[in-house]
Order: structure tokens, then C-alpha cells, then sequence
């Protein structure tokens, strides 16, 4: 989460970086060829200002310069500039004590009555670099401090910043609904600002606001509006940050697959060129994220590794600690326990450190640490690990509500509306007074102007009778809409809730795991667990959607079958899932689809090959008319030749067979060369 800190004194448009560097160019020749005073300083100020945005090193050149002649000769306007860029660059490279020393250095000099402006922007930056450097008071006191200052004196045209700023700040302390609710105002206000640039951070947060609140199709829709800005400005930082959202979103989504490496290559290169260590480092972890997805483990773990690196170096704890657990999570999926441990137990050393403490970070943590004790045979400590695990899961789904958030932008969007329509209405009944002063002017005009008014009238009244009809036909159609959101509000909370007991069920079940080592009693309990997450599975993606009628067929099949491919871990088995990523599964049709998946996947993992035979499972949906087609083949051993389904003695068999015959399907199944089964279950149940 970014806020971009634009100085009070840069007032200047954006233009595209070959023509910055070439006007930074023609500035540099001018140097040489003056020797007064005045023009000097205006003149390393123009560097400045042509620099900042997508050359800020070469830009800091010329800043120290300015500082250096502006102090020989007493000019405090200069000095305020060159300090303040002096302190942004600092704060971008993660020296947080070094930019606070420069703004520090400017609010000294100030003089309210005269300098508000000043004072207020090197107030924002102060809180801004606390809120980076996790000093929550200081950085909220700062914050409305600016706000005060900017208010007390109506700089209207900074309002858009210091919302950006006191929005990242409840952002950071976990206040989403204050966050999103600041960041609309920001959008608001902009109205006042001259440059467009400062829109572009503040679309991007709103947007990661909604991405981590998994509303990814919102998220989309603010980012798109940062990113495409931020290149029609040519914004470096802009598209940076745009660019590595947009990654994430689409990632999660499973959407336009081959852009999410491009952009985060491109978020990467950009915050190298700009110096910016604090999403440098972000953008390695979730690029590593994102390659452990796609199984290029190797590439992942040297990703994570520069990501840490620069953490250390630039002294980010929470970064170093979240790196930490990041890293376990890749050796983990390498296969590689002593070092994943390595990686969990540093971590662990930092759990104590409140700039580390953060809820997902802990969880993975902990869920971490009781796997790779489990798998080195230490059950009682891993039993340890996975009761903190739960208590963290438990903290977690008490602090995060996030059923409202959507409801602050809304409930703030409706009010903005019915202001405009009460200023309207306002200015109507003002022109219709001025109408009838008018008419009463015109009376003596004759009985052919009176009579045209009469007619006049009449069409008012019909128009105003229309009107009130009208009126009522959008009360009513409000009255809908709000029924039509209440009711996906409480379907939303419905699966919540069931998607919070699913997961208590899980952890019971791990709990259960640990305390019971004998292998059969582990592979029932697998057995339940794949069942209950099949289930588990749907609530997690409808809460996710806006839409909670289905799911992607796809994303939830994948999962499925990961959770199957854990628990039995052999790596000659491999699964094809060739379902395309456009096809939906309607909310009531998944169960059953995801339980027959499970029973069908599991059987073949138990009972269709050797430990030496090379396994495929192909997996299969697709939506005819008004009906699924589900098809399951495995190249195993198939089904005896007097093989007959009515007579087996199989749970996974039986329970495929009753979901079948339940929800109205119908089912054929051929051995002769492995299995394959090729189900038909209607779109509305039997």
C-alpha cells in the first residue's frame, strides 16, 4: 500500500520520462553558462522537478546542491524544497530515519501563519514515513495534524492527499471499512487538484484494499483505472504499483494468465530503476508466490532469497519476518524439511517482535512449524503448533469482517447521490420561482400569451403527475434492490458461517491426526478430511464472489484434488484436470460434483496402480443445455471382467452411486482399460 507524497511546491505537468530526461539534460548545459545566483538554484529546482518521478537518483544530485547554496545564502523557499526531496527519497529506499531527519529540518523553519501550506505537506510526509516504519501513533498524530492545517486554512487542493495518507494508515491498522471510506473521499476531492497524478495512488490502494478483502473483481476495476492513468501520465511508480496488483488479482482469478508473468517483471524492473526497496521486495515475494503456483519451485526460492536480502538490509523487520515464513512455504513445496524448519524456526524467534506480528503471516507460521515437526516424528510438538494454529484461525475470523466493506462505498456513493439530487431539486424550485416572476410579468402581453401559459400548465401538471409516477416506480424499484441486496448479504453470511464451522471440522480433524499414529486410523481420517473439504471447498469460493449462486469449475476442482495429492503424496500419480477456466458450476450442483470428484480420485490414488506404474486421472466438466457432463478416467487396472456395481462392497463406490441416483443423474461405467465413468447430473436437483 502506497501513498505518493507530491510536494506542495511542484506544480507541473507530467510528461512522458524520454522527454524528463532530455529537458533534465538541456537544464545540466544551462548550468554552466550562468553565473547568477538565482538562476542557479531555479535551475538545479527544475532538475529536481523534471527527475522526481521516474529518475529520483539523479534527481537527489541536484537536491543536495540546492540545499548547499540555499543554506550559504539564507533562502529558506529553496531549502524547503530540497529538503522535502531529500526526505521522500529516503523514505522510498527505506530509511526511515534519515527522511524523518529532513522533515524534521523543514517543520523547524516554519512559521504556521505564513508557511501553512509547507507545513502541511512535510506533516503528511512525517506521517506517512511513521506509518511505514509501523510507529502507529506518531504516524496517526502527524496525519491529522496535516489534516488540521489543511482544513484551518482550506488548502482544498491537498485534501486528496492527506485522505490518501489517514486512508493507508487505517489500512495498516487493519480498519478496511475507515480505509475504503477515506479513499473515496480522496476520489472526490480531486476535483480540487490541478495534476490527475494524484489519483493515481490513491486507485491503486482502494484497489489493494478490495484485493485483500478478496473482492478481486472490484479490485480490477480501481486498479485498471491507476494503471491506465499512471501510463497515459507515463507515472513509473504508478504502473509499478498498478502492474504488481493487477498480477495478484488476476493470479487469484485465474484470468489473462499469460499477462501475470509480464506484469510482474515489469513491477520488478520499474522498482529497481526507482530505487524502491520497500514493493521491490514485495514484488519478489509474490512473483515467488506466484512461480510456486506454477510448480517452478527452483525460481521461486531465489526470488524469496533477494527478497529477504533487501529486507535485511534495509532493516524491514516485518518484511524479514514475512520472508522467513515465505521461504519455509517454498522448501516446504521443494520437499526440502531441514530447510523449510531452518526458515520456520527463524521465524518463530520472531513472533515476540510487534512490527512482525501480523494475523496470515502467524498462521502460516504455525501451520508450518506442526507439518514439518509431524513430518520429522515429533507428534507432541507438532500437536502444540497446530492448537496455536487454531487459536490464531479463531483470532483471525473474529477480527476480519468482511461483509461490510462493500456496504461503506456503497452507503457513501448513495449519499453523495442524494445530495446532488437535494441541490438539484433545490435549484429546480429556484428556476421554477423565477418562472413565475416571469409569467407575472408577461400578463399584459394579451390573451393569446395566456392562453399559450394555460397550455403551458396543463402540460406541467401532466409532467409533474408523470414525474410523481416515475417517482414511485424507482421507490419501488429501490425497495427491490435493496431486498435483492439484503438477501445475497445474508446468503453471503449463511455461507460464511458454514465456511467457518467447515473449518473447526478440519482443524478437530488434524487435531485427531496427531494423536493417532496408526496408518489406518490416518488414511480413514484423510479419507474424512478430503470428504468434509470437497464441502469446505464451495463456501470458501462463494464467499469470495460477489456472485453466490456458483463457482469456477475449475479453481475448485484443482483444490480438490491438491488436498488428495497431500495426503497421499505419491509422486508416479499425476492429475489432468481439462475443465476450461470459463466453466461455472451452480452453487447446488458443486456439492455432489465435488464429493464424486473425491471418492473417484481417491479409489484410483488407493487401488488402480503399482507403486512402478506411471498414473494418470483425467478429470473433466462441461455444461450441455441443462445439464453437467462429468467425466472420470484413470489408465489403472480397471474392473474385473464380472465386475458388478450393485454387488461391490465400497464406500467410495456407493457414495458416488447415491449422490448419482439423489440429485437426478445418471452414471455409466466401462473397465476394460482402466476405469472411466461418465456421469450426467442435472443443473437444478431431482
Amino acid at each position: 500500500m502506497r501513498n505518493f507524497l507530491f510536494f506542495v511546491c511542484l506544480c507541473f505537468s507530467v510528461q512522458p520520462s524520454f522527454c524528463q530526461s532530455k529537458k533534465a539534460d538541456s537544464l545540466a548545459n544551462l548550468l554552466s553558462s550562468t553565473d547568477d545566483l538565482k538562476t542557479k538554484l531555479q535551475i538545479h529546482k527544475e532538475i529536481c522537478i523534471a527527475t522526481y518521478v521516474n529518475y529520483p537518483k539523479r534527481g537527489l544530485e541536484s537536491a543536495n546542491i540546492l540545499l548547499k547554496i540555499a543554506k550559504e545564502n539564507e533562502d529558506k523557499s529553496y531549502r524547503f524544497f530540497a529538503n522535502r526531496y531529500i526526505g521522500v527519497f529516503y523514505m522510498n529506499q527505506a530509511n526511515f530515519d534519515s527522511a524523518i531527519y529532513y522533515f524534521d529540518k523543514n517543520l523547524k523553519l516554519y512559521n504556521l501563519k505564513i508557511d501553512y501550506r509547507e507545513a502541511y505537506t512535510d506533516l503528511t510526509n512525517k506521517g506517512n514515513t511513521y506509518r511505514y516504519k509501523k510507529e502507529r501513533d506518531s504516524a496517526l498524530f502527524y496525519l491529522k495534524k496535516a489534516l488540521q492545517v489543511a482544513e484551518e486554512h482550506k488548502i482544498k487542493d491537498k485534501y486528496t492527499n492527506i485522505y490518501n495518507g489517514i486512508a493507508g494508515f487505517y489500512y495498516y491498522d487493519n480498519l478496511p471499512e475507515k480505509a475504503i471510506k477515506y479513499y473515496v473521499k480522496a476520489i472526490d476531492s480531486s476535483i480540487y487538484v490541478n495534476s490527475k497524478a494524484r489519483l493515481i495512488s490513491v486507485y491503486n490502494n482502494i484497489g489493494n484494499v478490495f484485493k485483500d478483502l478478496d473482492n478481486y473483481t472490484k479490485a480490477i476495476e480501481y486498479l485498471d483505472e491507476g494503471y491506465n492513468l499512471a501510463k497515459r501520465l507515463n507515472h513509473k511508480q504508478g504502473v509499478a504499483d498498478a502492474s504488481l496488483n493487477l498480477a495478484n488479482c488476476y493470479n487469484y482469478l485465474n484470468i489473462n494468465n499469460d499477462s501475470i508473468p509480464i506484469f510482474f517483471e515489469r513491477s520488478i524492473n520499474l522498482y529497481k530503476a526507482l530505487s524502491d526497496n520497500i514493493f521491490l521486495i514485495e514484488a519478489y515475494e509474490n512473483y515467488g508466490n506466484y512461480l510456486s503456483d506454477q510448480k517452478q519451485f527452483k525460481k521461486a526460492v531465489d526470488l524469496k532469497k533477494s527478497a529477504l536480502d533487501l529486507a535485511k538490509t534495509a532493516g524491514m523487520e516485518d518484511k524479514v519476518f514475512g520472508t522467513y515464513v515465505s521461504l519455509s512455504n517454498s522448501y516446504k513445496d521443494l520437499g526440502d524439511i531441514e530447510k523449510a524448519l531452518k526458515y520456520t524456526n527463524l521465524a518463530l524467534k520472531d513472533t515476540l517482535n510487534p512490527k512482525a506480528n501480523f494475523f496470515e503471516n502467524l498462521l502460516d507460521l504455525y501451520k508450518n512449524k506442526a507439518f514439518l515437526e509431524k513430518k520429522r516424528g515429533n507428534i507432541k510438538t507438532a500437536l502444540r503448533f497446530q492448537e496455536k494454529y487454531s487459536e490464531q484461525l479463531q483470532n483471525y475470523n473474529n477480527t476480519i469482517n468482511k461483509t461490510s466493506v462493500n456496504e461503506i462505498e456503497a452507503k457513501y456513493q448513495t449519499e453523495k447521490k442524494e445530495k446532488e439530487l437535494a441541490e438539484q431539486k433545490l435549484a429546480t424550485q429556484r428556476q421554477e420561482l423565477l418562472t413565475q416572476k416571469a409569467n407575472s410579468r408577461n400578463w399584459s402581453l394579451g390573451s393569446g400569451i395566456l392562453a399559450a401559459m394555460a397550455f403551458i400548465v396543463l402540460i406541467y401538471r401532466r409532467y409533474k403527475s408523470e414525474l410523481r409516477a416515475k417517482q414511485t416506480i424507482t421507490k419501488q424499484k429501490d425497495e427491490i434492490e435493496k431486498q435483492k441486496i439484503k438477501v445475497e448479504r445474508l446468503q453471503k453470511e449463511l455461507h460464511h458461517r458454514m465456511k467457518n464451522n467447515l473449518s473447526f471440522i478440519d482443524l478437530f480433524i488434524n487435531l485427531a491426526k496427531g494423536r493417532f499414529e496408526d496408518q489406518a486410523y490416518q488414511t480413514k481420517l484423510n479419507e474424512l478430511q478430503n470428504r468434509m473439504r470437497s464441502m469446505f471447498e464451495v463456501h470458501k469460493q462463494l464467499f469470495k464472489k460477489d456472485d453466490v449462486t456458483s463457482v469456477k469449475a475449475k479453481s475448485y476442482i484443482d483444490t480438490l484434488v491438491r488436498n488428495i495429492q497431500e495426503a497421499y503424496a505419491k509422486s508416479n500419480i499425476s492429475i489432468s484436470n481439462q475443465t476450461s477456466v470459463h466453466e461455472t458450476i451452480l452453487a447446488d450442483t458443486s456439492f455432489p460434483v465435488g464429493l464424486i470428484i473425491n471418492e473417484f480420485v481417491t479409489n484410483s490414488y488407493k487401488y488402480a496402480f503399482n507403486d512402478d506404474d506411471i498414473g494418470v486421472i483425467n478429470i473433466a466438466i462441461k455444461s450441455e443445455g441443462e445439464a453437467y457432463h462429468l467425466l472420470l478416467k484413470d489408465n489403472g487396472k480397471g474392473l474385473p471382467k464380472d465386475f458388478d456395481i450393485n454387488n461391490l462392497d465400497s464406500f467410495g463406490m456407493d457414495t458416488i452411486q447415491l449422490l448419482t441416483k439423489e440429485y437426478g443423474g445418471a452414471i455409466e461405467i466401462d473397465g476394460s482399460n482402466g476405469v472411466t465413468m461418465n456421469i450426467t447430473l442435472p443443473k437444478t436437483a431431482a
